[in-house]
């Protein structure tokens, strides 16, 4: 299948995007702002340090687990969209846990971190798999803007915590709750867990008829059933290790740079400008996001890494 060079995703592709975009959104928002934020309130920073770690572990563990026999379930939309009411589910716990129950905060804030984690960097991710499978990295490109935006609003989420004097966080954290929400009803609208069934295009490309996109399609399900990439034989594989760990690399150095950039900020109190630097950062991670996403799709995936890594050095 040629690989597209234009952005038109189609509107069901944007109601993915979304989807996917608040559900980034509440990775950071579960996982990030309470670090960043509210960590004294609920045991301090390193308490909730360690919490966000071994949560982070745990989810990719979960997923190593369940990855081999993923072929076998029969609606990955169907995950995606019960891990997105559980990770709701969580961040109203947050919300509402009250501040003199700090361990059962606790145990909510790291249960929230693996469902968030998962439900955008697994589930949702392998749908747009599914949707484009020549044009993911576009699709991550543009969604992974939600990192930087969620990022670059720590600054008014914690004003707005003790905007009253106190500590309102079920009052802060309403927003972000309403838009994860909004996000999760976009999916269960508009997505399907092959475009096919929605009246859509793979890739978004209309040139393919009706019985091709089915065949499509029906292939792909019974493939899934039948590959040999099980868990064990992924480990196995040479390619797969080196392609994970300068990936994974990379995604520790740019999530811990956004995660701890807010704390070591706000260390220096009023000698740095906290807003200022905040918003810089979301705007060139905006901006360095969408052109990674671009750059996949027109020059590849290998090219289009070598070229952010090499920004990375310099």
């Amino acid at each position: 299948m040629e690989q597209k060079k234009s952005i038109n995703i189609g509107f069901r592709g944007w109601m993915l995007v979304l989807w996917l975009a608040t559900a980034f959104l509440a990775y950071t928002v579960i996982g990030n702002y309470p670090l960043n934020i509210l960590a004294d309130l609920y045991g301090g920073a390193q308490k909730l340090s360690a919490i966000y770690t071994a949560a982070s572990v745990v989810g990719i563990l979960i997923q190593l687990g369940i990855s081999g026999s993923i072929g076998k379930v029969k609606s990955i939309r169907m995950v995606s969209l019960v891990l997105g009411v559980l990770t709701v589910l969580s961040l109203v716990g947050i919300m509402y846990i009250p501040m003199s129950s700090p361990a059962l905060w606790q145990v909510m804030y790291g249960v929230g971190t693996v469902i968030s984690v998962m439900y955008g960097t697994f589930a949702i991710s392998i749908l747009v798999g599914q949707w484009f499978p020549t044009r993911k990295g576009t699709i991550m490109g543009i969604a992974t803007l939600a990192f930087p935006v969620g990022n670059g609003l720590l600054g008014p989420f914690a004003a707005s915590v003790f905007s009253k004097g106190f500590p309102d966080v079920a009052g802060a954290f309403l927003p972000f709750l309403l838009v994860i929400s909004a996000g999760w009803a976009l999916g269960f609208i508009f997505i399907k867990d092959y475009p096919e069934q929605c009246g859509a295009y793979r890739d978004n490309n209309q040139s393919l008829t009706p019985e091709i996109a089915k065949k499509m399609m029906l292939e792909e399900i019974e493939n899934q059933k039948t590959t040999v990439w099980k868990t064990g034989h992924t480990l196995k594989c040479l390619d797969f290790w080196l392609i994970t760990i300068p990936m994974g690399t990379l995604l520790m150095f740019s999530v811990g740079m956004m995660t701890q950039t807010a704390a070591i900020i706000g260390s220096f109190g009023d000698a740095l400008n906290y807003g200022q630097i905040m918003g810089m950062i979301m705007i060139f991670g905006c901006i360095g996001s969408y052109v990674l996403g671009l750059l996949d799709t027109k020059l590849g995936t290998k090219t289009a890494m070598t070229i952010a890594v090499l920004i990375i050095f310099v």
